[in-house]
Order: C-alpha cells, then structure tokens, then sequence
C-alpha cells in the first residue's frame, strides 16, 4: 500500500544535507524537505560518540522508499547512514493531496 511517510536522515554537513536535499526534490522522491542543525550523541564501533549533525526530514510515499535508500547509499559520507521512514498517521486530505499532485 502506498502511504505517506516522513523520511529523516542524517548528515555530517549542511553542504552534503543541501545538496542530499536537491537531488530528493529535483527526482520528484519527495515534496518537501526540511533541515536542522542537531547536536547528536550515539554508540560507533565500542564508542559513545558526539557530533554536531544535519537532519533531513522529508514527506514523501513508501513507494518511494526503496529508491530513496539505494540513492541515499550512493551519495552519503557514512558508512552506515540513518534512514528512516515513520509513517503519517493524520494529515489533512489538503496537504496529501498536494502531495500526490506534487510527485506523482
């Protein structure tokens, strides 16, 4: 089934997060990015590690999903990157309409 879904991932600089950002919207794999300066803290290989960070959130379908993966592997600096995709439960019927026209 094809639902909305919000995509985050996470980046190690606001060029490569610009420039992961365009090429998500100029493919049409997503209609709207939004992106934040975010100060993480994780466990890498035995570590606790910190890092000043981009987040990349993105609205997009779960068709699109699989795409956005492969694509995001290509291009991404980390050996591991964050992929996510929760589900939008509620929305307006206006804004996912919006969405649909937008990309599909």
């Amino acid at each position: 089934m094809n639902e909305p879904i919000h995509l985050h991932v996470s980046i190690d600089s606001k060029e490569e997060a610009e420039r992961l950002s365009k090429f998500l919207l100029e493919e049409k794999l997503v209609v709207c990015v939004q992106i934040s300066k975010i100060h993480s803290k994780y466990w890498w290989k035995g570590n606790i590690e910190v890092a000043e960070e981009y987040l990349v959130i993105a609205k997009t379908f779960s068709d699109k999903f699989p795409i956005i993966v492969e694509e995001i592997k290509k291009q991404h600096t980390y050996e591991i990157p964050e992929i996510i995709a929760l589900p939008i439960i509620y929305s307006s019927e206006e804004y996912l309409e919006w969405m649909r026209e937008t990309i599909y």
